[in-house]
């Protein structure tokens, strides 16, 4: 398995950020005090969730796991 890393950027309104070849653009709309506002531009079938939301549905499938 590949060693994972940190990408730290900083990006003004408009601008974006692109992943896996394009598939998935991340595009900053608005920024107001320390909220940011941006959409996602991806295939309707990518699954996309938050990260709390990432997280408590991982440990609810090793949890199913470990039974």
């Amino acid at each position: 398995m590949a060693e994972k890393g940190n990408l730290i950027l900083t990006r003004q309104v408009n601008q974006q950020v692109v992943f896996a070849d394009g598939e998935i653009i991340l595009t900053v709309k608005r920024i107001h005090g320390n909220r940011v506002t941006f959409a996602i531009a991806a295939e309707r079938d990518l699954k996309i969730l938050r990260g709390e939301i990432a997280n408590s549905e991982i440990r609810a499938k090793l949890a199913e796991v470990a039974l």
